[in-house]
């Protein structure tokens, strides 16, 4: 059963006495520039010349609950998590991927932070072929995650594998747009899914969570449009035959640059790389980008190194 989303605000606002939603924030927003930042952010995806008020009335009811608790926060000069009440009722739980999409994500960024992942990295050497952004956390206490997921009703009902002998959790963005997030022992097993829009996007950014803390780092530099671009030249890009080579190098975002390796590629003399073949590789590399209009957003190198060719693709 689908709440009323007031059912999950607090005291300080009511929608008797200080009018919709919107409303309220536009006149705290006119005397706190952080409340504006706050509320321009998580609406930034809403046509701009639309009052604010009437953009936050606008969103989605877990969106309006986000933005009233971090307001709320500020104002109390409070840090750390957001409070954020899901809005589903998970005495009927349909299919794990129907029920367990955004509403539940806040739920498992806090599974993660009672875990003690607080301060953790973007995951760079083993990142599965479909994402693009990708952060993994190995349980070595597979009692205590259990014990933390039975605490939220809404993660109770997972079935996790106690048998199993590795066991992490994981989330990330994929090259299709989705924002995934749940657990794997012999491969990923999805806890949940959602097409990430640039609002979410932005109130990850913004996000308190301390379990956020990497993701934040990670996507520092990044917009959402950008996000969607590397997504879109990773996927192309793994299409990419540059010649005979012996193995590929995981591919490596860091900040705006995407790194492609390839080991054995071209003819080698004492760990040197011919000249000729280092100018084939990029000449056959600009063929295969002339094809796609996003190369002309991309500066672009190709270099040899340790027996391996590397090839950079960075935004503009």
């Amino acid at each position: 059963m689908i709440k009323k989303w007031t059912q999950f605000i607090s005291e300080k606002y009511s929608e008797a006495e200080h009018g919709t939603l919107g409303e309220y924030i536009e006149e705290i927003a006119e005397k706190d520039e952080q409340v504006r930042n706050i509320a321009s952010q998580m609406t930034s995806s809403i046509n701009p010349q639309i009052r604010l008020s009437n953009a936050i009335n606008l969103l989605d009811d877990f969106t309006k609950i986000e933005l009233l608790k971090r307001v709320e926060n500020h104002l109390e000069n409070k840090e750390g998590e957001t409070k954020v009440s899901t809005i589903v009722d998970f005495n009927e739980v349909p299919t794990v991927q129907e029920a367990f999409g955004q509403n539940i994500l806040t739920t498992f960024f806090k599974c993660l932070t009672a875990l003690g992942f607080k301060d953790n990295q973007q995951e760079t050497k083993e990142v599965p072929g479909e994402f693009i952004i990708f952060f993994k956390f190995i349980i070595q206490d597979k009692q205590k995650l259990k014990d933390v997921f039975d605490r939220f009703k809404s993660l109770k009902s997972i079935g996790l594998d106690q048998t199993s002998q590795h066991t992490s959790l994981y989330f990330g963005i994929k090259l299709d747009g989705n924002f995934e997030y749940g657990y794997y022992h012999d491969e990923l097993i999805p806890i949940g899914y959602f097409k990430l829009t640039k609002s979410v996007y932005n109130q990850l950014k913004l996000s308190e969570l301390k379990s956020t803390s990497g993701f934040k780092k990670a996507t520092a530099t990044l917009s959402f449009d950008e996000i969607r671009l590397l997504s879109q030249i990773k996927s192309e890009m793994l299409n990419f035959n540059p010649g005979y080579f012996q193995q590929t190098m995981t591919p490596q975002l860091v900040d705006k640059t995407l790194t492609f390796g390839y080991l054995g590629l071209g003819k080698w003399d004492n760990g040197q790389l011919d000249p000729g073949e280092i100018e084939n590789v990029k000449q056959n590399l600009k063929n295969y980008l002339l094809k796609y209009k996003w190369s002309e957003k991309v500066l672009v190198a190709a270099k040899p190194q340790n027996l391996w060719v590397l090839i950079q693709i960075k935004l503009k």
